[in-house]
């Protein structure tokens, strides 16, 4: 008996797929600047700039199995304007269906600072799903390392009038991983007790230094 072929159209959709997710994450990833203690290689420099740490945790209630998988961090200087995007590392904690984790660290100069935004993909069974959602979290960055908090991004079914949690296009992939009929519910809060065993953990050399907390507002 012969054995089956594929569908010349099915291939050909698959391989279109596979284009968009390259270039979505062309997109996504750009220009972008490493997490600083990832940069810091287990040693902060005795004349590191200041650095803001904070845990931030997606989920999407909405299509659970296509988690926000983050690759933007974008920050905008209240003083200068200046934009920098902030690639973070892989999560720090996986829980599959249910949520991610990952720990933030930026340097920069002192001053005062806001997250216009965290941008994103969600991918699984060929369909590729992109977000980009506006925090609009403001802190204060004076010297040394500190705390910010934790940023709780829950993606869920939109209501009318919500802004959306990501563009229209492509359509079959955003509609079936609920990136376009859907928006985040974007919580601040002080879970110190929590990230700080997670970064302690993932950074000992954190031990030897005292962390401040000044926690985001919006």
């Amino acid at each position: 008996m012969p054995m089956p072929t594929e569908h010349p159209s099915r291939r050909l959709n698959l391989l279109l797929r596979m284009a968009l997710l390259c270039l979505a994450l062309l997109w996504i990833t750009g220009c972008t600047s490493p997490m600083a203690l990832e940069a810091a290689k287990g040693k902060l420099a005795a004349d590191h700039k200041p650095i803001g740490i904070f845990k931030l945790r997606t989920e999407n209630v909405y299509k659970p199995d296509y988690l926000p998988q983050v690759f933007q961090v974008i920050v905008i200087s209240d003083s200068t304007k200046k934009s920098t995007t902030f690639k973070p590392s892989w999560p720090y904690k996986t829980v599959r269906g249910s949520y991610l984790e990952y720990l933030i660290s930026i340097e920069a100069e002192p001053g005062t600072y806001h997250i216009e935004s965290i941008a994103g993909q969600g991918v699984g069974n060929f369909f590729v799903g992109t977000f980009s959602f506006p925090i609009n979290a403001t802190f204060e960055l004076t010297n040394g390392i500190t705390y910010l908090g934790q940023i709780k991004m829950v993606n869920r079914e939109r209501k009318e009038g919500e802004p959306h949690s990501g563009g229209v296009l492509p359509i079959i992939d955003q509609a079936v991983t609920g990136y376009f009929n859907s928006t985040f519910d974007v919580t601040l809060g002080d879970a110190w007790e929590a990230d700080g065993v997670d970064f302690l953990q993932a950074y000992p050399f954190l031990k030897e230094v005292s962390i401040s907390k000044s926690i985001m507002r919006k």
